[in-house]
């Protein structure tokens, strides 16, 4: 039997479909595969890097953030084969918005997008008369202390890439 090492996020959006998955996979490999899952907190998952895995690990589920460091050090194999062509176009249509293609640098997909988080803004009507639509106005509303933004390193950095491209589109 071949022993596989997989780890993924505590939490059950991250362990729980990788233990049954793996069980299937499994079955369906009648019992000549085996994945055992570790997990490590949430936010282990965004700070440790993935280079320190890949000698003690098979699998590992990462989060889009760690795609350029992967990438540009080859750290992890790329799905780019031509036998996984037909399922990856089908994922990414299948994919919430541009999950899929947030895993997908140098033309190469690195990763899957098994879970989807995005940056959002939201607003109370009752502090917020009118949504900026201009810098300015949100630079405004900051100085009224009605602007929030994300501290930790993973979400600031989602943050800035969201009005980096915004910025870049305009």
């Amino acid at each position: 039997m071949i022993n596989l090492k997989g780890m993924t996020w505590d939490h059950s959006r991250g362990f729980d479909p990788m233990v049954v998955t793996s069980k299937k996979f499994q079955e369906i490999h009648n019992n000549k595969v085996s994945i055992e899952w570790d997990k490590r907190p949430l936010q282990a998952f965004a700070d440790r890097p993935i280079e320190d895995m890949t000698d003690d690990y098979d699998l590992i589920v990462i989060d889009y953030p760690h795609v350029g460091e992967v990438a540009h050090k080859g750290l992890l194999q790329n799905l780019n084969l031509n036998e996984y062509q037909s399922q990856l176009n089908d994922l990414k249509k299948q994919s919430v918005g541009k999950s899929h293609e947030s895993y997908f640098i140098d033309n190469k997909q690195w990763a899957l997008a098994i879970d989807a988080a995005s940056q959002t803004a939201c607003y109370r009507e009752d502090l917020v008369r009118a949504l900026p639509s201009k810098w300015d106005d949100l630079l405004s509303l900051a100085k009224e202390r009605k602007v929030l933004w994300p501290l930790k390193p993973v979400h600031a950095i989602s943050s800035f890439i969201v009005f980096i491209t915004t910025l870049l589109k305009n």
